[in-house]
């Protein structure tokens, strides 16, 4: 779906108050496919997803190809799910295992061969943002990088509060292809 300027500064916006301050950016969303998911005409939630080569997945989340499974590695397209941001109400429920799985839906539409997740751990009280949603829809957690953000001087958490993040984060893969 194209985002228009409005729309876009609404999902930042949504992004910003669930994630913290540049979390994501508007180039984030360009040359991706955005699914926003309403209730009505309220807004509840979007996920975003990119395609990358395995090389360029690593480059763009500054990771080394040990990080991955193999699958990754080989695989010819990798699906980046950047971010799911569901509102309060609906982040602990099924909603955003339902955001999750028809993103998965378009992805197999589009063959992409497997996708990755980035999403935050706390340090505060060391849960991590939607796993039960990744889980539940047969991601992998593969690794945990601590301190993650905390070179992002940009990034401003509303998690741990702080400028440099002291977050973890946490990689999710799931194959696509049997």
């Amino acid at each position: 779906m194209k985002v228009t300027p409005k729309v876009l500064n609404y999902l930042l916006s949504m992004t910003e108050r669930e994630l913290g301050y540049n979390y994501l950016l508007p180039s984030d969303f360009e040359q991706a496919q955005v699914s926003m998911h309403l209730d009505g005409k309220r807004l509840l939630g979007y996920c975003i997803t990119r395609t990358f080569t395995p090389n360029e997945l690593r480059k763009h989340l500054n990771m080394v190809k040990s990080c991955f499974p193999f699958y990754i590695n080989h695989a010819y397209n990798v699906s980046l799910m950047n971010v799911v941001v569901v509102t309060k109400d609906r982040q602990y429920g099924a909603y955003a295992r339902k955001l999750i799985e028809n993103s998965l839906g378009d992805l197999h539409q589009l063959k992409m061969e497997a996708v990755c997740a980035v999403t935050k751990k706390t340090v505060k009280n060391n849960s991590v943002y939607l796993s039960d949603a990744y889980d539940k829809s047969g991601f992998v957690q593969v690794k945990t990088f601590a301190d993650y953000w905390r070179d992002n001087l940009d990034f401003k958490c509303n998690t741990c509060g702080k400028k440099s993040c002291t977050c973890q984060a946490v990689l999710y893969c799931k194959p696509l292809i049997k």
